[in-house]
């Protein structure tokens, strides 16, 4: 045990000097070596992404068939477009899955706190803890040019994996008294629901309307979903 203890106040020292990625290459040994004694290992954001954003689709007959996407976010729970599952017949439960684990389903349905008017739903579900992330919310106002990505599953299909749509915040839009973000990553069918991301992996919007037939790129700013998630 003291071995360990000294092995890891070494270890600890010198990836204080060391790359986030050589930080966690380092790390992984190091557990191996002293698997009582293990350093915690943050996931990347990559990874977080990965285990945070689902697929989530139904299918009511073989020529009725809805897609979209979901998320997982602190503090409130899973998260989609309220379109996406407006025309799951009730009491029917939609699939949720990872592509990347797409042998493991889940399911998910609408809760309580639904708003049609806002495109917004909170989901139930039957995921367990150890099978997801979830990501932050924003801290911070986004301003005109920042980064931001879209995440999700446009048109999927078996062997895609999860989509990364880079671009801008272009500027708040309100539509029906309803807080919106517009960005420039394209918003094609399939990512609607999906979480619309800064550099910090944060959580600015949910994707609600776009598409190359679209004159403007829409998302629901993270605000209308916190209201929803308290009332």
């Amino acid at each position: 045990m003291k071995f360990a203890k000294e092995g890891r106040l070494r270890y600890t020292r010198y990836a204080d000097d060391i790359s986030f990625s050589n930080y966690r290459t380092l790390g992984k040994r190091f557990n191996k070596l002293f698997p009582n004694s293990p350093i915690q290992i943050l996931p990347t954001y990559d990874e977080i992404a990965e285990r945070a954003v689902w697929v989530v689709e139904f299918w009511v007959d073989e020529e009725s068939h809805a897609q979209g996407t979901a998320f997982f976010l602190e503090g409130v729970g899973l998260v989609t477009a309220y379109h996406v599952l407006e025309r799951l017949p009730p009491g029917m439960k939609a699939d949720l899955f990872r592509p990347s684990n797409s042998g493991k389903k889940f399911k998910a349905w609408p809760s309580s706190r639904k708003c049609p008017h806002r495109d917004l739903m909170i989901l139930e579900h039957d995921v367990s803890l150890s099978d997801y992330h979830s990501l932050p919310v924003v801290t911070s106002p986004e301003r005109r040019n920042d980064h931001v990505v879209a995440l999700g599953f446009p048109a999927y299909a078996p062997g895609d994996q999860l989509s990364k749509r880079h671009g801008q915040f272009y500027g708040n839009a309100t539509r029906h008294a309803v807080k919106m973000l517009e960005v420039s990553a394209v918003l094609s069918a399939g990512i609607s629901g999906g979480p619309i991301i800064n550099d910090l992996n944060q959580v600015v919007g949910i994707a609600h309307k776009g598409g190359s037939s679209e004159h403007k790129q829409l998302a629901i700013e993270i605000s209308e979903l916190l209201k929803l998630a308290s009332e």
